[in-house]
Parts: C-alpha cells; structure tokens; sequence
C-alpha cells in the first residue's frame, strides 16, 4: 500500500492562484461580453463578435497583482481591464471547421540510433 504525500505550499498556492485568475477572468469576460452583444445588436454586422478568452486570461495574470494589492481603487482598474478586454474580440464565421491532420509515423522508426 502506498501513501500519497500532501502538497506542498507552494503548489497549493500556485493552484490557487491559477483558480483565481480563472475566476476572475470569466467573471470580467462575462460581463464584457454582454456589453458588447448589446452594443452589436444594432449595427448590423456581418459577423457576431465573442470575447477571446486567451487573451482575456493573459491580461487578468498581467494584472492580477494591481487588483489584489489596491494601488489604484478597485472599481477603476476593473472596468479599464474590462475594458481592455472588449478590445480583444474576434469574428465568429459560421462554417468554420477543419478536421485536424493527424501525424502518424514517425521520422526516426525506433528511439534507438545508430551511432555510426
């Protein structure tokens, strides 16, 4: 039988973190999208916009620190990040999907080499 070991704090704490992050960043990209659905639904547009999410989680991790340490008020640095996100939106083209190309085989045929 064996015994698992807890984890450790620093993994716990990046865990948490990463939770955090992803928390917030739905939560800003929620409200972002929303926002936008309703400035979009009058203009007509040729495409429907979403929120890319990457992008969205990338500038949550960038500016995660600010948010938590209050060195600018909250409410300020949440809608200039909700903000920045809207920025970040891409088309929605219907139809768009392409069966990925699956690799078989490999270059080398065995993981042992010859030398010479």
């Amino acid at each position: 039988m064996s015994v698992s070991k807890p984890l450790t704090g620093g993994v716990l704490q990046d865990f948490h973190a990463a939770v955090l992050c992803a928390n917030i960043s739905a939560l800003l990209v929620e409200e972002a999208q929303q926002e936008l659905d309703r400035e979009q639904e009058g203009k007509g547009n040729r495409h429907r916009y979403q929120i890319n999410r990457a992008v969205a989680l990338g500038l949550v991790k960038d500016n995660l620190a600010g948010l938590l340490l209050g060195t600018q008020p909250m409410e300020t640095a949440y809608q200039r990040l909700k903000l920045k996100i809207k920025r970040r939106r891409e088309a929605v083209k219907p139809g768009r999907k392409f069966k990925r190309k699956r690799h078989r085989g490999h270059k080398v045929k065995s993981n042992k080499r010859k030398v010479i």
